[in-house]
């Protein structure tokens, strides 16, 4: 016999809600949850995708799956700036192209080399001569290589000064995986964390030079990043891989933000959740096993390759 030859399974929300509650004896196979377990059950679940975002599953790959990329653009007085989509220049894939013509102070519009990716909305920012970033959004569709600006420039900007679009603002990271200082030429700096209680006691954090140190708060809607200096160079930026918060279940057909080897864990941990209010009396050994037994198997199928590793009892 042939195998499948798809890869796809996939469950949704009010799936693993119906399999849980038939799980724990809930539920008759030919029943259906009512409307109200569904809206209960759908909280518990999602407090529980919640819980295991970040490391709180101790996933040793450190969430592979959700790792995200996204691009901060500094300016040059300012050492704080809010990730998160109501924060600051914290961009998805964005787009960079040059000044083909200088830009006066005052202008509406400005002639770029290439306009390829550009759209009406779109978040743009013009480096202007005196080093600040002057940020505002793409009015209508270019013209040619004229890209109308919403907001006129408040200061001049030769040509070949950079200009950077973006539609999308990245979510607020739970933590970074790894930060790096980029110029316009590419060169890249390693930046390293610190503890709130180290920089706190930095002096002279408005100083200004090229950033090397940060302090991360994940706060709630936007987090905040604090670095160690004003950036002298604003035509270079920050690029990032961060731990992203796990999607929620808002609607029936949603997919878990999760991959296939969490499925079980994700029926699982939600029939034990769920056990004391959908019946009397507490989970089951048997059923604890199976939770505890199906995060553990999941656990283990992410975990990061490394050039290093202990062996007990060889010495070196």
């Amino acid at each position: 016999m042939a195998s499948s030859g798809s890869v796809d399974f996939s469950v949704n929300r009010d799936e693993i809600i119906k399999d849980a509650m038939f799980e724990i004896g809930a539920l008759g196979d030919s029943e259906t949850p009512t409307d109200a377990d569904i809206q209960l059950y759908s909280r518990y679940l999602n407090r529980l995708v919640k819980q295991w975002q970040g490391q709180a599953d101790f996933a040793p790959g450190l969430k592979m799956w959700s790792r995200k990329r996204a691009t901060l653009y500094l300016q040059d007085s300012d050492n704080t700036y809010s990730l998160g989509p109501t924060g600051d220049n914290w961009a998805v894939a964005p787009l960079e192209t040059t000044l083909s013509v200088a830009a006066i102070s005052g202008a509406s519009s400005v002639t770029v080399t290439t306009v390829t990716g550009i759209t009406s909305g779109m978040y743009i920012g013009i480096r202007m001569d005196n080093n600040s970033i002057h940020w505002t959004t793409v009015n209508g569709a270019p013209s040619g290589s004229v890209v109308t600006l919403t907001a006129v420039t408040t200061s001049a900007a030769a040509a070949g000064k950079s200009v950077f679009a973006y539609t999308t603002k990245a979510r607020r990271p739970l933590q970074f995986v790894s930060l790096m200082w980029v110029n316009a030429a590419n060169n890249e700096l390693p930046m390293t964390p610190i503890p709130v209680q180290e920089y706190e006691m930095l002096v002279r954090k408005i100083n200004v030079g090229t950033p090397g140190t940060y302090y991360y708060e994940s706060q709630l809607t936007d987090g905040v990043i604090y670095l160690n200096c004003y950036p002298s160079d604003t035509s270079a930026r920050l690029e990032a891989v961060y731990i992203s918060p796990i999607e929620d279940f808002d609607a029936a057909t949603d997919t878990p933000d999760y991959p296939q080897q969490w499925y079980r864990a994700l029926h699982f941990g939600l029939a034990v959740d769920i056990y004391g209010t959908a019946r009397q009396g507490e989970p089951s050994r048997r059923l604890i096993g199976l939770r505890d037994e199906a995060i553990a198997m999941a656990r283990n199928q992410d975990v990061e390759t490394t050039v290093s590793y202990f062996q007990p009892g060889v010495d070196w």
